[in-house]
Protein backbone atom coordinates (compact mmCIF):
# COMPACT_ATOMS: atom_id res chain seq x y z
CA UNK A 1 0.00 0.00 0.00
CA UNK A 2 1.57 2.94 -1.12
CA UNK A 3 1.87 5.99 1.82
CA UNK A 4 0.51 9.47 1.29
CA UNK A 5 2.84 12.30 1.12
CA UNK A 6 2.41 13.80 4.68
CA UNK A 7 2.41 17.87 5.08
CA UNK A 8 5.13 19.02 7.34
CA UNK A 9 3.97 22.42 9.19
CA UNK A 10 6.31 25.33 9.64
CA UNK A 11 5.28 28.21 11.44
CA UNK A 12 6.64 31.33 11.55
CA UNK A 13 9.02 32.19 14.73
CA UNK A 14 7.13 34.87 16.90
CA UNK A 15 9.79 37.22 17.51
CA UNK A 16 9.86 39.72 20.61
CA UNK A 17 12.80 42.38 21.72
CA UNK A 18 12.83 43.60 25.07
CA UNK A 19 15.29 45.66 27.00
CA UNK A 20 16.58 44.07 30.17
CA UNK A 21 19.57 45.73 32.40
CA UNK A 22 22.20 43.27 34.27
CA UNK A 23 23.33 44.53 37.10
CA UNK A 24 26.89 42.84 38.21
CA UNK A 25 27.43 41.65 42.13
CA UNK A 26 30.82 40.86 42.07
CA UNK A 27 34.01 42.71 39.39
CA UNK A 28 33.54 42.33 35.80
CA UNK A 29 36.96 41.29 34.52
CA UNK A 30 37.73 42.03 30.85
CA UNK A 31 40.54 40.84 28.75
CA UNK A 32 40.70 41.51 25.02
CA UNK A 33 42.76 40.13 23.02
CA UNK A 34 45.05 42.65 21.86
CA UNK A 35 46.23 43.24 18.12
CA UNK A 36 50.07 42.93 19.49
CA UNK A 37 49.45 39.73 20.72
CA UNK A 38 47.53 38.35 17.70
CA UNK A 39 50.83 39.97 15.53
CA UNK A 40 53.00 37.97 17.68
CA UNK A 41 51.06 34.74 17.68
CA UNK A 42 50.86 35.22 13.28
CA UNK A 43 54.65 35.56 13.45
CA UNK A 44 55.44 32.69 15.34
CA UNK A 45 52.92 30.23 13.04
CA UNK A 46 54.89 31.97 9.89
CA UNK A 47 58.48 31.55 11.76
CA UNK A 48 59.03 34.88 11.08
CA UNK A 49 62.10 35.94 13.28
CA UNK A 50 61.43 37.29 16.88
CA UNK A 51 61.15 40.96 17.11
CA UNK A 52 63.71 42.89 19.74
CA UNK A 53 61.26 41.98 23.21
CA UNK A 54 60.57 45.25 24.14
CA UNK A 55 60.02 46.16 27.95
CA UNK A 56 56.78 45.74 29.02
CA UNK A 57 54.47 48.51 29.87
CA UNK A 58 51.49 47.79 31.89
CA UNK A 59 49.72 51.01 31.48
CA UNK A 60 49.26 49.72 27.61
CA UNK A 61 48.45 46.24 28.18
CA UNK A 62 45.54 47.31 30.65
CA UNK A 63 44.46 50.21 27.95
CA UNK A 64 44.52 47.25 25.68
CA UNK A 65 42.61 44.69 27.04
CA UNK A 66 39.78 46.98 27.03
CA UNK A 67 36.73 46.27 24.47
CA UNK A 68 36.04 49.61 23.42
CA UNK A 69 33.70 50.32 20.71
CA UNK A 70 34.41 53.66 18.05
CA UNK A 71 32.54 56.27 20.20
CA UNK A 72 35.34 54.99 22.70
CA UNK A 73 33.27 53.70 25.59
CA UNK A 74 34.33 50.69 27.74
CA UNK A 75 32.33 47.52 26.24
CA UNK A 76 31.87 43.43 26.35
CA UNK A 77 30.81 41.19 23.82
CA UNK A 78 27.08 40.73 23.14
CA UNK A 79 27.93 36.77 22.02
CA UNK A 80 29.42 36.65 25.14
CA UNK A 81 26.04 37.70 27.23
CA UNK A 82 24.63 34.94 24.88
CA UNK A 83 27.03 31.94 25.42
CA UNK A 84 26.36 33.00 29.31
CA UNK A 85 22.46 32.60 28.53
CA UNK A 86 22.78 29.31 26.47
CA UNK A 87 25.51 27.93 29.19
CA UNK A 88 22.79 28.22 31.87
CA UNK A 89 20.70 25.61 30.19
CA UNK A 90 22.79 22.97 31.85
CA UNK A 91 20.57 23.43 35.29
CA UNK A 92 17.64 23.54 33.42
CA UNK A 93 15.70 20.40 32.39
CA UNK A 94 14.13 20.11 28.99
CA UNK A 95 15.73 23.19 27.40
CA UNK A 96 18.29 21.69 25.03
CA UNK A 97 21.19 23.90 24.02
CA UNK A 98 21.23 23.36 20.64
CA UNK A 99 17.34 24.71 20.44
CA UNK A 100 18.37 27.87 22.37
CA UNK A 101 21.24 28.98 20.71
CA UNK A 102 18.52 29.70 18.03
CA UNK A 103 15.75 30.91 19.66
CA UNK A 104 17.83 33.88 21.86
CA UNK A 105 19.67 36.41 20.82
CA UNK A 106 21.89 39.47 22.65
CA UNK A 107 21.83 42.71 20.39
CA UNK A 108 25.22 44.65 19.90
CA UNK A 109 24.77 48.16 20.74
CA UNK A 110 27.34 48.49 17.82
CA UNK A 111 26.99 46.32 14.57
CA UNK A 112 30.25 47.41 13.58
CA UNK A 113 32.38 45.18 17.23
CA UNK A 114 29.09 43.27 17.98
CA UNK A 115 29.70 45.40 21.72
CA UNK A 116 27.37 46.03 24.53
CA UNK A 117 28.42 49.54 26.25
CA UNK A 118 29.27 48.62 30.23
CA UNK A 119 28.14 51.39 32.49
CA UNK A 120 29.99 51.48 35.84
CA UNK A 121 31.08 53.36 38.86
CA UNK A 122 34.61 53.20 38.23
CA UNK A 123 37.33 50.72 36.67
CA UNK A 124 40.51 49.87 38.08
CA UNK A 125 43.92 48.55 36.74
CA UNK A 126 44.79 45.03 38.72
CA UNK A 127 48.04 43.36 38.37
CA UNK A 128 47.29 39.03 38.63
CA UNK A 129 49.68 36.41 38.38
CA UNK A 130 48.50 33.69 36.03
CA UNK A 131 49.66 30.19 34.87
CA UNK A 132 50.88 30.26 31.40
CA UNK A 133 51.69 26.53 30.73
CA UNK A 134 54.71 24.25 31.57
CA UNK A 135 54.87 25.00 34.94
CA UNK A 136 55.46 28.55 34.67
CA UNK A 137 53.44 31.90 35.58
CA UNK A 138 53.13 35.48 34.39
CA UNK A 139 51.79 38.84 34.92
CA UNK A 140 48.25 40.20 33.11
CA UNK A 141 47.06 43.44 33.56
CA UNK A 142 43.51 44.11 33.04
CA UNK A 143 40.46 46.20 34.04
CA UNK A 144 38.20 45.40 37.30
CA UNK A 145 34.68 47.06 36.47
CA UNK A 146 33.11 47.74 39.94
CA UNK A 147 29.60 48.94 40.28
CA UNK A 148 28.75 47.75 37.08
CA UNK A 149 25.69 47.42 34.84
CA UNK A 150 24.64 46.98 31.21
CA UNK A 151 21.10 47.33 29.16
CA UNK A 152 20.74 44.74 27.07
CA UNK A 153 18.66 44.23 23.78
CA UNK A 154 17.72 40.46 24.09
CA UNK A 155 15.41 38.99 20.92
CA UNK A 156 13.86 35.98 21.15
CA UNK A 157 11.29 33.47 19.51
CA UNK A 158 8.26 33.75 21.77
CA UNK A 159 6.73 30.51 19.85
CA UNK A 160 9.96 28.61 22.00
CA UNK A 161 10.72 30.65 25.05
CA UNK A 162 8.15 32.96 26.79
CA UNK A 163 9.66 36.19 28.46
CA UNK A 164 9.86 34.77 31.59
CA UNK A 165 11.56 31.77 30.38
CA UNK A 166 14.60 34.35 29.11
CA UNK A 167 14.22 36.23 32.34
CA UNK A 168 15.00 33.22 34.38
CA UNK A 169 17.65 31.69 32.10
CA UNK A 170 19.17 35.42 32.57
CA UNK A 171 18.89 34.93 36.12
CA UNK A 172 20.66 31.49 36.16
CA UNK A 173 23.39 32.66 33.84
CA UNK A 174 24.32 35.48 36.29
CA UNK A 175 24.72 33.27 39.19
CA UNK A 176 26.18 29.97 37.64
CA UNK A 177 28.46 30.87 34.55
CA UNK A 178 29.07 35.04 34.98
CA UNK A 179 30.86 37.03 32.37
CA UNK A 180 34.64 37.69 31.87
CA UNK A 181 37.76 36.55 33.00
CA UNK A 182 37.49 34.07 36.23
CA UNK A 183 34.06 33.63 36.38
CA UNK A 184 31.70 30.68 37.86
CA UNK A 185 32.11 29.03 34.98
CA UNK A 186 35.79 29.12 34.94
CA UNK A 187 36.03 28.29 38.96
CA UNK A 188 35.99 31.74 39.73
CA UNK A 189 33.36 34.52 41.13
CA UNK A 190 33.45 37.31 39.56
CA UNK A 191 31.22 38.84 36.39
CA UNK A 192 28.24 37.25 38.64
CA UNK A 193 25.38 39.79 37.99
CA UNK A 194 21.50 40.06 38.53
CA UNK A 195 18.34 40.69 36.62
CA UNK A 196 16.23 44.28 37.47
CA UNK A 197 13.17 42.80 36.59
CA UNK A 198 11.50 45.87 37.62
CA UNK A 199 12.76 47.52 34.60
CA UNK A 200 11.76 45.51 31.74
CA UNK A 201 10.90 47.18 28.73
CA UNK A 202 9.12 45.15 25.50
CA UNK A 203 10.46 47.28 22.58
Amino acid sequence: MKKENSIIEITPPQIETVLITIIGDTPLIVHCFAEKSKKQMRDKQEKKAKAVKEARDSESEYEEAKYRMNNGKDAFPALAIKQAIVGSSRFTEGMPMTKLRGSVFVMADEKESGLVEIKYERVEKVEDMVRVGMGSSDFRYRPYYHGWSMDLKIKFDKSILSLEQVINLLMRAGLSQGLGDWRPERDGQNGQFQVDTQGIKVL
